[in-house]
């Protein structure tokens, strides 16, 4: 599965906001009783346009724990991880 850690931008008043933990979280523990891996798409900016790379959001940091509880994260140059 794809996910994405924000709120569509569709969605009014929260377009672009990042997912609070605990809603990032319930997705993870879903997709992994249910898949065997997870690709993570990129996130967007308020306005369009991608947002630049933050390693310290919060949703990175929880992502990178997470994952390194159950394997490993590969992630690509653009990740800076």
């Amino acid at each position: 599965p794809f996910v994405w850690p924000q709120y569509h931008d569709t969605m009014l008043g929260k377009g672009t906001e990042y997912l609070p933990t605990k809603f990032w979280e319930l997705q993870l523990n879903t997709i992994y009783e249910l898949s065997d891996g997870i690709a993570i798409w990129g996130s967007v900016k308020k306005g369009g346009g991608w947002d630049a790379w933050d390693a310290k959001k919060e949703w990175w940091g929880f992502t990178k724990n997470y994952a390194g509880t159950y394997g490993s994260v590969a992630s690509t140059s653009a990740c800076k991880a």
